[in-house]
């Protein structure tokens, strides 16, 4: 990100407060533009996904997967932020070990081909991936794609709130996910065996071969996730915490 010009650092001056949507973005309004801690509010990103467009099985025959395929999705853009290559490096790894125990699994990446595309599919022909990886591009039922389903997963070096994970949580699916702040600001602390360290493709698949390998625990970490969209990150809090941090500017409030 390039450094605040004279403009953004007139405009934090004559602001009384701001929003940050994660403790991501609060330190870097308070390192980047120095803005003081208390003129700082965190209010989380609120999501909702809407009803599915397409159902659980017409989605697997759109992507021409058994029922019983166990599938992996990354709901993100794919440009230079995100850690794709790691995900991949880290799908090599699961394929060889789930493929001795049955069919291998398939891994969904959805999202706009940005700025590594290109490079992320030269990388799947040289790990020799072959159909167990898919490039969506964008989708516009995410709803009805993350419901088809068996795992998030979500590898990236730098994060504010990611959609792609809350997302995946609403939708009741366990997530794996790099260790960063804001993928810790989303799953919570009591997920954090399900965070990797970034960059790391063994601890990645470890993580995931875990998962697949047990329905139970996929199923008790989903639940877990969409209760917690509930708890934290609905629309409706969100609505709430911003509409009194802007009553609290109104009543002359720091």
């Amino acid at each position: 990100m390039r450094r605040p010009g004279r403009m953004e650092r007139r405009a934090v001056s004559v602001m009384p407060a701001f929003i940050a949507n994660s403790t991501a973005g609060r330190i870097f309004l308070q390192d980047s533009l120095r803005v003081s801690p208390d003129r700082i509010r965190v209010v989380h990103n609120g999501v909702g996904l809407p009803p599915p467009m397409e159902s659980r099985e017409a989605w697997r025959r759109r992507l021409r997967v058994q029922h019983d395929t166990l599938l992996a999705c990354m709901v993100a853009n794919l440009h230079s932020y995100k850690d794709h290559e790691t995900l991949l490096h880290a799908w090599r790894f699961t394929i060889d070990e789930l493929s001795k125990h049955g069919p291998s699994p398939v891994l969904l990446l959805a999202g706009q081909f940005v700025n590594t595309h290109e490079k992320l599919k030269a990388l799947a022909f040289d790990l020799e991936l072959g159909r167990t990886i898919r490039f969506l591009g964008p989708v516009k039922d995410v709803a009805g794609l993350l419901g088809s389903v068996d795992l998030g997963v979500f590898s990236s070096r730098h994060e504010g709130c990611p959609n792609g994970v809350l997302e995946c949580m609403d939708a009741g699916l366990a997530v794996v996910a790099t260790d960063i702040p804001g993928t810790r600001d989303a799953l919570g602390m009591e997920n954090r065996s399900l965070l990797t360290p970034p960059g790391n493709a063994g601890e990645l698949a470890g993580t995931m071969v875990r998962l697949l390998c047990n329905e139970g625990l996929r199923q008790e970490e989903g639940k877990r996730n969409r209760l917690r969209i509930q708890e934290m990150f609905s629309a409706r809090r969100m609505c709430a915490e911003t509409t009194e941090v802007i009553a609290d500017v109104l009543r002359g409030r720091p």
